[in-house]
């Protein structure tokens, strides 16, 4: 607790101070985690058999009508 704070602030006031700079070092820690997670799975190194999101249909696909152009991919 900072000598000032002790000093000249009644104890909601310090407990005020200290859940605020815990919440702010908690939602550090969380976004560096986070930030860390989504660069470890990123689409650029995902393997090539993840990356193709295209929709190759199959038997039944094939025996559906097409939709019209405006849909199409």
């Amino acid at each position: 607790m900072l000598p000032w704070a002790k000093a000249n602030l009644n104890p909601t006031g310090q407990a005020l101070i200290v859940c605020t700079v815990a919440g702010m070092a908690y939602f550090v820690a969380a976004d560096k985690a986070i930030l860390s997670l989504a660069r470890r799975h990123s689409y650029e190194s995902a393997p090539d058999h993840l990356k193709d999101t295209s929709f190759h249909g199959g038997a039944a696909a094939a025996a559906r009508p097409r939709p019209p152009a405006f849909f199409r991919p």
